[in-house]
């Protein structure tokens, strides 16, 4: 029997029909990777097919290529991972191979390759997943696919695994299949059950309750009812699912821990023609980049992943059998099918492979016979333009400062809602791209595609300090105008900070997120809301903006109006009575302060009752005297280059010893929400490694922080200086030094999430949502609520009966329920009132004779 290895072989020799010609590039690749974000690709009947949406569920039958395009100063960098269903049959698995060739070649070569198994995908790709979660459904195109019909559910068990982002796969409803270290969700349409296995552990009952919430978000539209299984363990609607309630005493299996490989363990080998491997010695240099010449190819075994590294001069035939070569690989040293591989085209490195080398950042390569550009220009700096236009087009693209089009070129309607008091309020057009924390939003963008048919994105928007009523709120409201447009639309759950590419993109380089909102307790910054309590410096106001591109992920956020707010490394506007500063750090962006003169204008007039306030741009340590003022005086704050500008982007890493051992695990698209108060956290900049200790941190894990900060540096292999500084932040104490690397730092988020366990937060805030949610229901006009059909709260309505011996009503008292309002009478079954009658009146009511 043939391994889907040797199916791919066969698809990618020269013999085949199905080899692939680079000049032909598939139609669905065209124009694919020019703007930040995710597009997934599935193969479908032999051939690829672009997917409307990529939200983290895969059928199990299936194999997908995932795009990541990712904006990098003022480029573009491209992960590229090819994702393999555990049910998937071996010749989708050969075409999502060379098809990913395929897509390689058509942005220049210059991806990031994955290879990715069903459940055991690489951190890099669970990362793009931590609002949605990853899914595996069952089926695939071959199986085929039952048809959804709206408001009609399939039942399922889910189980839920994972930390950070969850893994979710679907079990069969059988009581075999629970346990008592997992996290299980039962689905059965409006009412959505929660099980914790009595040994799952917090993180996993955390994970559970957002999954949950996130389906009734997503999937239900805020619908569903969700019931706690732990609040009563024998609930019976639950159990006789399951053929009725028994005691759980299967463990199911333990959660894969991930290890640090150590460098001795390191292998390199060389790569041939024929995709053969022979290994490369690193006995007397070590694990060197010298080692790695332009022109070959290379497995690099971590044991953990496999690397293969392609150099820029390798052959085609070379890089033909680069991938095919790491299969063999695995195969033949016996390491698990799901071992992950990672391509790597050399000037694509990522910092994960280069932290294996000993001298990586140090080393130059010899100038003979190369030209600089050759030997220092990375493959992915061509513009995305140059790169485009080269391979589908075959010519040179030199269109440096054209504008790259969004996927409808934003020329659509966008229509914007603010939730208050469990209802739309409409927001002002002049205020569009202005959100606040303490709120939530409702966003409606229609366009219409090439084919001339109207589309909707309908995006609600919640703030950090959003309440629970605005939140709930705001998902029902959102389904509702769902449902007036015909459930056609694409429904987006964003949550502040977490906001995709392409709603970033509707507000063109003018997005500001304010402190305050609606009846929050915050001045109102524009004088709507008289209600509100003016608090805080009313004159004053700073904005931060952090970024990389003008449109997409750059724009600004509110912090505290103090000097020590600021940094080198980025733009900052300030807001007084009577000017507008605009702040540029020696070492922002060009596009950060773009932005920054974009909002700016937009502050000029009407924020604060203000008008035709005065811009003044400032460069760092040109400041006046008036500019320092306004902030309280002149004070320290962070001197440092921004992170792009040292030797590889900063890598955040969770620190724990829950499982009585010392583990680190990597954050990928990190924020200040991922610190984690009860664990210690690593930031590595290169130049310096923080330590960052949380509140809630075990007394070992505090006393040993700064040994491990210095084990990292100690064991890194990457050439930097064993002299780095190890600096320890305390949860709450952060210094500029520290925050300067999160956008938009917020240095009161600990203070509200303190000494609170996230878990009995999530659960509490899902539990006020369903009351609210409830409230709100029954707030629109003509619902029926449970409330309302209570008797024990509608005496006045209740009918007391006055029986014939025997326990009959009279047929004269049973005509007059339902007259007067809504009544009822005690005894009587409202829906069967025929049943109260005695047999003689029954007869005579309904005509009968015998």
């Amino acid at each position: 029997e043939h391994s889907y290895l040797t199916q791919i072989a066969t698809l990618t020799s020269p013999d085949s029909t199905h080899l692939i010609e680079m000049a032909e590039i598939d139609e669905v690749f065209k124009n694919c990777g020019q703007s930040p974000g995710l597009e997934l690709f599935r193969v479908e009947n032999k051939k690829i097919v672009k997917q409307p949406k990529c939200d983290g569920k895969f059928h199990k039958g299936d194999s997908y290529l995932l795009l990541a395009t990712i904006q990098d100063g003022t480029r573009l960098k491209w992960n590229l991972h090819f994702w393999l269903g555990s049910e998937s049959s071996q010749d989708e698995y050969g075409i999502a191979a060379y098809k990913t060739v395929e897509l390689d070649e058509a942005l220049g070569g210059s991806p990031v390759q994955f290879r990715e198994v069903e459940g055991h995908e690489s951190s890099q790709f669970m990362s793009y997943f931590k609002n949605s979660n990853v899914q595996y459904l069952p089926g695939g195109v071959a199986s085929g696919f039952t048809k959804v019909v709206r408001d009609e559910y399939r039942p399922r068990l889910l189980q839920i695994k994972g930390k950070r982002v969850a893994r979710i796969k679907e079990l069969p409803i059988k009581y075999s299949s629970l346990n008592v270290g997992d996290v299980f969700i039962l689905d059965l349409g409006l009412k959505l059950f929660l099980f914790f296995g009595e040994k799952a552990s917090m993180a996993e009952k955390t994970k559970g309750v957002e999954t949950i919430t996130s389906i009734k978000d997503n999937d239900r539209g805020g619908k569903a009812d969700v019931i706690f299984v732990h609040e009563d363990p024998k609930n019976k609607e639950f159990w006789d699912t399951f053929g009725g309630f028994r005691k759980i005493t299967a463990e199911g299996e333990k959660d894969e821990l991930s290890e640090k490989a150590a460098a001795s363990s390191l292998k390199l080998l060389e790569v041939d023609s024929k995709g053969n491997t022979k290994p490369v010695s690193t006995e007397k240099i070590g694990l060197s980049r010298e080692l790695l010449m332009h022109d070959k190819v290379y497995i690099l075994d971590s044991k953990q992943e496999i690397f293969v590294w392609i150099g820029n001069k390798a052959s085609y035939e070379l890089k033909k059998e680069a991938m095919m070569s790491a299969a063999k690989y695995i195969e033949g040293a016996n390491l698990p099918k799901y071992t992950r591989t990672t391509r790597i085209v050399e000037g694509t490195e990522t910092a994960t492979f280069k932290g294996l080398f000993k001298d990586w950042l140090v080393y130059k390569p010899p100038q003979f016979g190369l030209t600089a550009s050759e030997t220092s220009e990375p493959r992915n700096s061509l513009s995305t333009e140059q790169i485009v236009h080269r391979a589908l087009s075959g010519k040179e693209g030199n269109n440096e400062g054209e504008e790259i089009p969004s996927f409808d070129e934003n020329t659509g309607e966008l229509k914007i809602w603010r939730i208050e008091n469990f209802e739309r309020v409409d927001w002002p057009k002049e205020r569009y791209g202005h959100f606040y924390r303490g709120d939530s939003f409702v966003l409606l963008y229609s366009y219409e595609e090439k084919s001339g048919r109207k589309s909707h994105i309908i995006y609600f928007w919640q703030g950090h300090d959003s309440s629970t009523d605005e939140v709930g709120a705001s998902a029902l409201l959102a389904k509702e105008l769902d449902e007036e447009l015909g459930g056609q639309p694409v429904q987006v759950r964003v949550t502040q900070g977490k906001e995709p590419s392409h709603f970033r993109k509707l507000f063109h380089g003018s997005m500001v997120i304010h402190k305050g909102g609606h009846a929050s307790g915050f001045t109102d910054v524009y004088d709507d809301d008289k209600e509100e309590e003016a608090v805080g410096n009313k004159h004053t106001s700073c904005f931060h903006v952090k970024g990389t591109s003008k449109g997409n992920d750059t724009y600004g956020v509110e912090v505290d109006p103090v000097a020590s707010s600021l940094n080198s490394g980025d733009s900052f506007v300030v807001v007084t009575a009577k000017k507008v500063f605009l702040w540029n750090g020696k070492y922002c962006a060009e596009s950060e302060a773009s932005v920054a003169q974009n909002i700016a204008k937009c502050l000029q007039s009407g924020y604060k009752g203000g008008d035709g306030r005065e811009i003044v741009v400032l460069k760092e340590d040109n400041e006046s005297e008036d500019f320092w003022a306004c902030l309280g005086g002149k004070g320290e704050y962070s001197h440092e280059k921004a992170a792009d500008q040292i030797p590889f982007d900063p890598r955040l890493f969770q620190i724990s010893n829950s499982t009585g051992e010392i583990l680190m695990e990597e954050v990928f698209g990190f924020d200040q929400s991922d610190l984690c108060n009860d664990d210690v956290m690593l930031l590595d900049t290169f130049n310096e490694i923080f330590v960052w200790v949380g509140e809630q941190s075990n007394e070992q894990e505090k006393a040993e922080a700064m040994a491990i900060g210095k084990a990292y540096v100690e064991n890194s292999t990457d050439g930097r200086d064993a002299g780095v500084p190890v600096i320890r932040v305390a949860a709450g104490n952060e210094s500029g030094l520290f925050t300067q690397h999160f956008r938009g730092w917020d240095p009161d988020m600990l203070k509200r999430n303190a000494f609170v366990d996230p878990f009995e937060v999530k659960m509490k805030a899902l539990k006020e949502r369903q009351e609210a949610e409830e409230k709100a229901r029954g707030d629109l006009e003509g619902t029926i609520t449970m409330e309302s059909l209570s008797v024990s709260e509608k005496k006045e309505n209740v009918v007391k009966v006055r029986a014939t011996k025997g326990g009959f009503v009279p047929y004269e008292q049973l005509k007059g329920i339902g007259k007067d309002g809504f009544q009822v009478m005690e005894g009587v079954d409202n829906n069967a009132k025929e049943a109260s009658l005695s047999p003689e009146e029954f007869k005579e009511v309904f005509g009968m004779t015998s």
